[in-house]
């Protein structure tokens, strides 16, 4: 139990936070996701309490150059058909079979 006194010393306190800010490279979500999948299998439910910084090796001039590669032809290929994605602009995709 904490005193009268503690209790309004506490309640005068500024309180000050910081919110968390996770930066993640918009190039390399893929590699967040294995590492996030990594940190996961070996330490459970704490890879996400625990702050953990993760550094990676990812050349990110390398990777906005084969992202970029991947947005302007991407092929999904399925039993049933072949679906060719186009960028017709930043927000929409075009789908053509």
């Amino acid at each position: 139990m904490i005193t009268a006194q503690q209790r309004d010393q506490a309640l005068k306190e500024e309180l000050h936070y910081e919110r968390f800010v996770q930066n993640i490279d918009q190039n390399a979500l893929y590699v967040a996701e294995m590492a996030r999948q990594e940190l996961y299998e070996k330490y459970g439910e704490d890879a996400y309490t625990q702050g953990f910084k993760v550094y990676t090796t990812v050349n990110t001039a390398n990777q906005r150059v084969a992202t970029e590669a991947l947005e302007k032809r991407c092929v999904i290929s399925t039993k049933a058909a072949v679906i060719v994605a186009q960028r017709t602009t930043s927000t929409s995709t075009k789908l053509m079979t």
